[in-house]
């Protein structure tokens, strides 16, 4: 069974762009492969035949569940690259802002003596702030989404 899946657009131009891994073609894994390609990687494996696995690999998915107890469960999966994609997105769309606005800031401070002679005071009373003391100040401005990880 293959669960392919078309690419999500946004409805509206208003709506956010989707996330790199929201486009994925296929379920699982952030759709490196499909279902059928990993029923046909995983096809030569033998299969478990503990009475408490309740999904292996024979499913071509690309988790296992295995029952613990009547009410607990076990799920293990594999799919740790959306979050690693995301992650990194986010560290690097942020480190070019910071970098451009760095950029053009220094510029700015260099070219403008006055601006310079204006701003100086305030850079140096933030630069005496530990860092961490900053940290509930950009929660409460900037929430915990991805906004947040790419402003601070």
């Amino acid at each position: 069974m293959n669960v392919a899946t078309p690419p999500l657009a946004p409805t509206s131009p208003e709506s956010t762009p989707p996330r790199l891994t929201e486009l994925a073609r296929f379920a699982g894994c952030a759709a490196k492969i499909s279902q059928t390609d990993l029923h046909a990687a995983l096809s030569g494996l033998p299969v478990a035949s503990d009475p408490r696995v309740l999904v292996g690999h024979d499913t071509s998915d690309d988790a296992a569940v295995i029952r613990l107890r009547d009410d607990l469960a076990l799920v293990e999966t594999v799919d740790i690259f959306p979050p690693i994609v995301d992650t990194l997105s986010a560290t690097l769309l942020a480190f070019c802002i910071g970098g451009v606005l760095a950029l053009a800031s220094a510029l700015a401070l260099t070219v403008l003596p006055t601006l310079r002679e204006i701003v100086q005071p305030f850079i140096d009373a933030l630069n005496a702030l530990p860092r961490v003391a900053l940290v509930p100040l950009f929660i409460v401005w900037f929430g915990l989404g991805m906004t947040a990880k790419v402003v601070s």
